[in-house]
């Protein structure tokens, strides 16, 4: 993530986002908004969930 971010900020995904410099907070707003999406704290695998991540991101870009 780290290595990608710096030619694809955040915040042009992610409006609400402002803190484009920092990859570590990039990372914890986008678990934060997976966990809001997630308010029925429905049971995933983590693997489904990075698989979703991986995939979702290379359709955007």
């Amino acid at each position: 993530f780290s290595i990608q971010a710096p030619g694809r900020p955040v915040g042009g995904y992610f409006s609400q986002y402002t803190d484009c410099a920092d990859h570590n907070n990039a990372v914890k707003y986008i678990l934060w908004k997976f966990a809001e999406a997630n308010r029925a704290r429905l049971i995933f695998s983590v693997r489904s969930v990075s698989l979703w991540f991986i995939l979702s991101m290379h359709a955007v870009m």
